[in-house]
């Protein structure tokens, strides 16, 4: 944090239910003790990833019924609750991470266990300024499909889109962000290691579109 505090997110054993509570921990740049905060829901919340942003706190959650759910908390600069988002899309979801684009909006990566194996990946987004308004969430599943040529391809190699884009970023298949892009309609290889990597992005008619690149060897 600005001031020099230290927020962690965790998960904490309730022995005596028998089900996990995810927490949020506070300390000061001496390792002192501010506080600890336990959250915890039906059956079992999981703490996976921490956001601070303009005196919000997102706190990324599994949380577990019958499924897995992806659960977006949001709290005050204090670690109180404001607003509880569920994600969940029948898909059986595992929350991975979060990361903050443009200082708009909150991209959410989950894990689809039973969705297609190809693009197990699912990508939701939250805008910073309407985090109250549940359908300020957008699914990648919704998404279309772009063209990506030549595809596979290997490194050091220049990949044509079908279709310029105004803006996009590119995910590695572990979820994490690999680079920004904006207004173009090719992509640089140069920086890929061999593997599979997703691209979502906004096109010139303003439509969410979404596509996977193989890179080999």
């Amino acid at each position: 944090m600005d001031n020099g505090d230290l927020l962690t997110i965790g998960t904490k054993r309730n022995h005596s239910l028998q089900i996990d509570d995810a927490t949020l921990t506070k300390f000061d740049n001496s390792g002192n003790l501010i506080f600890q905060k336990v959250f915890n829901d039906d059956d079992y919340l999981i703490g996976k990833d921490l956001l601070v942003h303009d005196n919000l706190i997102f706190m990324l959650c599994t949380a577990s019924r019958h499924v897995f759910d992806i659960m977006l908390i949001i709290l005050d600069i204090e670690g109180n609750d404001i607003i509880r988002h569920n994600l969940g899309n029948n898909y059986n979801d595992s929350a991975e991470q979060l990361l903050l684009l443009n200082n708009e909006q909150i991209l959410i990566v989950g894990r689809g266990v039973e969705s297609n194996p190809e693009i197990n990946l699912n990508i939701m987004f939250i805008k910073i300024s309407d985090f109250e308004t549940i359908t300020s969430v957008q699914n990648i599943f919704d998404r279309k499909v772009i063209d990506i040529y030549p595809n596979p391809a290997n490194r050091n190699s220049i990949l044509k889109i079908g279709g310029k884009l105004k803006s996009g970023f590119i995910l590695n298949s572990e979820g994490n962000m690999v680079f920004e892009i904006s207004n173009t309609d090719t992509i640089m290889t140069e920086n890929l290691v061999p593997g599979i990597y997703f691209i979502y992005g906004i096109n010139i008619q303003n439509e969410s579109v979404k596509g996977k690149i193989i890179i080999s060897e």
